[in-house]
């Protein structure tokens, strides 16, 4: 049904025998004319007749604030893209003067809006463009007549916002930090709107995929690795996707603790004459690299550890004037 917006005219008709003037007169003893107000619909009013002689007519117009008759937010409910601009459409009629429309998210007023108006309708249109925060928060279109206080209608509708998916990595290890041998898992944790229709997991940004023999294992949103040596240290992430496109995680660094072993291609023997010095070196890999040496010499009968030098200094160099053979223990907080 059509609204509209009057403007009330009080016609009274007086028929008297006599002559004389018809006065229309208010509760405070004032003669009124033309027009009264403007006066707030619902408000009181009281008005007096005076007059005598022969039939006369007189009458007066009301000027009358009106209430917004409604309010809707007319665009279609459909959900909304992150970080996209949209436009969002809120009516208004029946207000007099036209009603102010503001918008809102939540206690958040809304700025971004242009207003036009007709008659006794106004039309606001919003340029919004949400985040993934504002989903499932409430956006209200609020009407109300600029010189009436305490009279609001709102309509409002839930924010259903779709983002591409929000990535985190957890790792879950058996120590406090990770040796070789150990199984270490990965969790890929998903805030998507809609749910994620795929998960990837990468290593030093290349594709991981599940390999039994290799001990590599992806299931759902978890990577798991059986076993895992000091080549599977470095950079995991994980990817997802929905109908809004890719999310990629931030990079999670792992590093793999091993023992100490001799590094390849180092000198195994050494021809050293009789009461002469010489200098040796070994070279191993460690991780940590924090390596202490235990320098022994191996003869047929015994070993010896050369304790004193071990007080002095840990190294990876040993100067020996010996003829026996020489033997290296390094090890680090792996073994």
């Amino acid at each position: 049904m059509k609204n509209i917006s009057f403007v009330f005219i009080l016609l009274i008709y007086l028929i008297f025998l006599s002559e004389s003037s018809v006065f229309i007169i208010d509760e405070n003893g004032r003669s009124l004319s033309d027009i009264i107000g403007p006066l707030n619909e619902g408000s009181r009013l009281s008005l007096l007749c005076e007059t005598n002689g022969e039939p006369s007519e007189k009458s007066i117009s009301l000027d009358l604030n009106l209430k917004p008759l409604n309010v809707h937010i007319t665009s279609l409910q459909r959900p909304l893209s992150a970080d996209r601009r949209t436009t969002l459409k809120c009516q208004s009629s029946g207000s007099r003067p036209p009603a102010v429309l503001t918008w809102w998210i939540g206690s958040r007023q809304l700025l971004n809006a242009t207003v036009a108006t007709y008659d006794s309708t106004t039309i606001s249109k919003l340029t919004l463009v949400p985040t993934s925060d504002d989903h499932g928060r409430v956006l209200s279109c609020r009407a109300t007549n600029p010189v009436m206080n305490g009279h609001i209608l709102e309509d409002h509708r839930v924010l259903n916002i779709h983002h591409i998916p929000a990535l985190s990595v957890t790792v879950g290890t058996p120590n406090v930090f990770i040796l070789e041998g150990d199984v270490v898992y990965f969790d890929c944790n998903i805030i998507a709107n809609p749910p994620a229709t795929e998960v990837g997991w990468r290593f030093n940004n290349e594709p991981v995929y599940t390999n039994i023999n290799a001990g590599i294992k992806i299931q759902n949103r978890s990577l798991l690795l059986h076993k895992i040596t000091r080549k599977y240290a470095g950079n995991y992430s994980c990817v997802a996707a929905n109908s809004e496109g890719e999310g990629f995680s931030e990079s999670v660094a792992i590093d793999v603790h091993f023992v100490p072993f001799c590094a390849s291609n180092q000198r195994a023997s050494y021809g050293v004459p009789l009461r002469e010095s010489v200098n040796i070196e070994c070279k191993v890999e460690a991780n940590p690299p924090n390596v202490a040496f235990h320098w022994y010499l191996n003869n047929t009968y015994r070993q010896i550890l050369f304790e004193e030098l071990q007080r002095k200094w840990h190294s990876q160099y040993f100067a020996v004037h010996s003829k026996e053979r020489e033997r290296l223990w390094p090890h680090n907080v792996c073994g």
